[in-house]
């Protein structure tokens, strides 16, 4: 198993950031596969205490084996609300 992962943030402002990464997952021996994902995504913080943000998924799965596994692409959504307590 191999794992490579870039990932970058830009601050817009002192309570909103935005950030991209982008991940390999690359798996050998007998069952190989290859999984590539990249992340986009933004946080903004109202105050100390709570903040929301929203990220967009693209992935890309391939069996590099044979074995039958289906390849396929995808599209995820996240949105998401953190309150400290």
């Amino acid at each position: 198993l191999y794992l490579t992962s870039v990932s970058g943030t830009y601050k817009f402002s002192n309570k909103t950031t935005g950030n991209l990464t982008f991940q390999n997952t690359l798996v050998t021996g007998t069952r190989q596969n290859n999984l590539n994902e990249i992340w986009i995504g933004a946080n903004h913080h109202y105050d100390n205490d709570s903040s929301i943000g929203a990220r967009l998924e693209w992935f890309n799965f391939a069996d590099e084996s044979g074995n039958g596994f289906d390849d396929y692409n995808g599209v995820a959504a996240e949105l998401s609300y953190a309150r400290n307590f």
